[in-house]
Formats: C-alpha cells, structure tokens, sequence
C-alpha cells in the first residue's frame, strides 16, 4: 500500500525487530525530482555548508543514525498521521508513542546526558561524550509533552585546552534533504532544540 505524504509517496517496505523482538515497519520514498532536489540541496548547504550527501529520499535520519539507510522509521504515531501513513499496528498502543525509544532501550541504548535547549546550553568539558554516541533531538508538542524529532550520530570532538568545546554530529535533514555534518547547536525548524545524548557503550 502507498500513502502520499508532503515528499511524494511512502510505501510499507518491511518490519525489523529489535533485540527484544518488537517489531518496526520500516518504509520506502519515492525519488525526488531533480528540481526539488536543487531546492533542498540550496536550502540546506546555506544552513550547514557543504553536504556530505546530496539531497535522497530513500531513507530519513533515523533510517541514517539507526538502520544503516535501509529506509525511512518514524518515531510515534503522531508524526505518522502527520504524514498521512496508516498508524502502525505492528506494537501495542500503548508505546506506539515511542516507537524510536523502544527502538533505542531495547538496543540497549541508554540516556548519557541531557543537554537541554542547545540555544543555551553551554559545554562544561565534562560530558562524556564519545564518538559514536547518538544525537536525539526533541521538540514539544501537544500539552508539553517531548517527542523525538530528529537523530544524528556523533562523529567529532572539538577540544581546546582539555576542554570540549563543541560537538559535530553527522545527520540526514528529514525524508528529502542530505546528509550534513553539523555542530551540535546548529538545528532547522522541525528537527527540534531539546538534546540528549544516548549512547551503546555499555550494551551487551
């Protein structure tokens, strides 16, 4: 079954388990026009300099920070009905709110920090942030409550005098957009302002 969203048409593509054996549909977009492509590529290199991938709707940040670019997940019912796709039946209702932290926790990710708003916050050089380590951004919606809006993985350190300074992290800008290397405080509207930092570092 195809669905039409704001970037053309998703398709169910096939369902991934985690390590606890919950099941993830995991979805397919059609190409982008060249024109579009232009635009988004435009769009966001005047953002974030260069791409480090041009503009490709086969996968979405998730599908770059979580899959390996096998295709497109999304984190909660909420952004799928946003995107006019089915509501997953594939978990129960009751976490189909949270499917990305399923995703994470039953990978055996685990919260290593919580920056907060990253327009205020301010690196301490204590974190303990590695490379490898996982970006999620959230963004609020409805009555306060915190969803996941955006993943990027953590590629660079920037350290001055001991002292971490800033952190790049490497993420795909939604469904259509690139992949860019960024800082950690650089964000576009929709990918959300609120940062935690996950990590795998001490999974089985």
């Amino acid at each position: 079954m195809e669905k039409i969203s704001p970037y053309g048409f998703l398709k169910k593509a096939f369902v991934i388990k985690t390590k606890r054996n919950t099941e993830i549909q995991v979805y397919w977009s059609a190409p982008l026009s060249e024109e579009k492509q232009k635009f988004l590529d435009d769009y966001y290199e005047a953002k974030f300099g260069r791409a480090r991938r041009h503009s490709n709707s086969s996968y979405n940040c998730h599908g770059l920070s979580l899959i390996g670019k096998l295709g497109c997940i999304f984190p909660e019912k909420t952004l799928e009905s946003s995107l006019m796709l089915p509501p997953s039946h594939l978990i129960s209702e009751q976490d189909e709110e949270k499917q990305i932290e399923i995703l994470l926790r039953e990978n055996g990710y685990t919260m290593l920090i919580r920056l907060g708003d990253v327009n205020k916050y301010i690196l301490k050089g204590n974190e303990g942030i590695c490379v490898g380590d996982l970006a999620v951004y959230k963004s609020i919606i409805g009555e306060g409550r915190e969803t996941i809006s955006h993943t990027g993985i953590v590629i660079g350190l920037l350290m001055m005098n001991d002292r971490l300074c800033d952190v790049n992290i490497l993420s795909k800008m939604g469904i259509p957009g690139g992949e860019y290397i960024h800082s950690y405080k650089i964000t576009v509207e929709g990918m959300g302002n609120l940062l935690e930092i996950w990590s795998d570092r001490d999974s089985g």
